[in-house]
């Protein structure tokens, strides 16, 4: 046997041992064509469709069932390390045009999904879904350094807008996993709530985020803070709970200052454009 086929039957063997059923197109599945269109179309922002006939699809088998991986530039190599539990099914991890493949994601139901935008950069992103049919969805140009990511509850999930920046050691999450009820009747005091982060934020070295956050654009997140609830747009927020620390400011990506992306930030949150 040649050094490239015994290359190849140890691919092979690899992928029957993680589940993944080879590398075919997302025009032979129209059915997770079909839904992944769907959910595109519903997200917020500027999501651009994948060619069904180009991106590469995944099929991987788990213990609850098949689930499903697409890369939109159509590459061959799933490089994301699934962790599939006995309830994982029908679960959807899309990665755009461009974009690096998230370190890892651990499925704990059915029915999730993880839509990756365009130029995703980096990706050292781990997301764990603990129901089923929550959505996360990352926009275009985001870049993640470290950062772990929770999700539970039907339809409610995590959403990051185009152009967000993650030191490490970062974590966001729409639940806080253990229940808290009220001894008198029983209320449930905690439940899962949507986490929604505009475009353009910059958080700082473990910042948390959790349930019902909602971070405004263009703004900076102090590390270590702990985000609890909505804060404005450009603004630099710090603390426990984040609180605005000086507002009418903005940042960039360079080292130096500079207003090219302000434009893009503004468009993006609806606001009319100035003499920025």
């Amino acid at each position: 046997m040649s050094a490239v086929a015994r290359g190849r039957r140890l691919v092979a063997d690899r992928l029957r041992r993680l589940g993944l059923a080879g590398v075919g197109r997302l025009a032979g599945n129209p059915a997770v064509a079909e839904r992944l269109h769907a959910l595109l179309a519903a997200a917020d922002g500027d999501w651009r469709q994948p060619d069904p006939a180009r991106a590469s699809l995944f099929a991987v088998t788990g213990p609850g069932g098949i689930n499903w991986v697409v890369l939109a530039d159509g590459g061959k190599r799933c490089a994301i390390r699934l962790r599939l539990d006995a309830g994982a099914s029908g679960n959807i991890i899309y990665v755009g045009h461009g974009s690096d493949q998230p370190r890892a994601v651990h499925c704990e139901g059915s029915g999730n999904t993880l839509l990756i935008g365009d130029a995703a950069r980096w990706c050292v992103l781990d997301v764990r879904f603990v129901s089923s049919a929550a959505v996360v969805a990352v926009g275009r140009g985001s870049i993640f350094n470290g950062t772990s990511i929770i999700a539970e509850g039907d339809g409610c999930g995590v959403t990051i807008g185009e152009g967000g920046l993650f030191a490490p050691g970062t974590t966001i999450r729409n639940s806080d996993l253990h229940g808290l009820y009220a001894l008198d009747d029983d209320r449930w005091l905690n439940p899962p709530a949507p986490v929604v982060i505009e475009p353009y934020v910059w958080f700082g070295q473990d910042a948390l985020v959790l349930k019902g956050a909602h971070v405004g654009g263009g703004s900076v997140v102090a590390a270590r803070s702990v985000v609890m609830g909505p804060t404005p747009r450009f603004a630099v927020v710090a603390g426990t709970p984040a609180r605005p620390l000086r507002t009418g400011v903005c940042w960039a990506l360079e080292r130096t200052p500079n207003r090219t992306a302000l434009p893009r930030i503004r468009q993006l949150l609806g606001e009319p454009a100035s003499a920025d």
